[in-house]
């Protein structure tokens, strides 16, 4: 079912809830939508949205459904359909998402995405291989056999060696890694990492600054999958 045939904006109108109300049962816009400036806790009159045919064309990601300024708003509430909703999330300060739903919104066929200023919630529920970087930040605290981190990874002058085999297997990162003021010579603790994916709007996807023995950092599959 189609509803929109120009860009909808659901914002500080008074028709916030009508609108939200007629959303609830679309599972096809022919337009994009933007969400911004709402008082919503969550968004679940998007529960069965699968498909917007049309990019915002104004935005630098030509993102189909933005998400934006929501100062409310702590959780999606609904489970985007990767394969014809492209996202853009920005500047929602209390927004918690799982790593769950992270991985299902970063599909590696959309590159547009961006979802910024988020909140990784643990979730006891987390699949084995997930792993939130421990609050300590160390890596003796990190859980071992990851395959996806999800949180700022630094690797400093105190980094511990002992350790590093619970990186071997990490193939993406949703967050940061920083790797500074380290002896590291090559990228070697990294064998399988493919994919680092920005969640801040501060934090850079990758920051490599002042190892001065560092002269073989990565091959070139990682920094074509650096998301920013």
């Amino acid at each position: 079912m189609q509803l929109l045939k120009h860009t909808a904006q659901i914002g500080e109108s008074a028709a916030i809830c009508m609108i939200a109300e007629r959303l609830v049962n679309i599972s096809r816009l022919s337009e994009s939508l933007i969400i911004q400036n709402t008082t919503f806790t969550d968004f679940g009159f998007l529960k069965n949205l699968e498909v917007i045919d049309q990019y915002i064309e104004e935005t630098e990601s030509r993102a189909n459904l933005i998400i934006t300024k929501n100062l409310k708003l702590k959780s999606l509430g609904f489970s985007v359909k990767t394969n014809g909703i492209t996202i853009d999330i920005s500047e929602n300060p209390k927004l918690c998402i799982s790593p769950q739903e992270i991985v299902k919104l970063t599909d590696d066929k959309q590159a547009a995405d961006k979802i910024f200023d988020v909140t990784i919630c643990e979730d006891m529920e987390m699949p084995i291989g997930y792993c939130i970087i421990p609050k300590s930040g160390l890596l003796k605290d990190l859980p071992e056999y990851c395959l996806y981190i999800f949180g700022d990874l630094i690797i400093d002058e105190n980094f511990n060696f002992q350790n590093s085999y619970k990186l071997a297997g990490v193939v993406k990162i949703f967050g940061s890694l920083q790797i500074k003021n380290t002896k590291l010579r090559t990228g070697s603790i990294f064998p399988t990492l493919f994919t680092i994916y920005a969640i801040k709007h501060d934090h850079p996807a990758l920051e490599i600054s002042n190892n001065k023995y560092l002269s073989d950092m990565f091959d070139v599959r990682l920094i074509s999958q650096v998301y920013r």
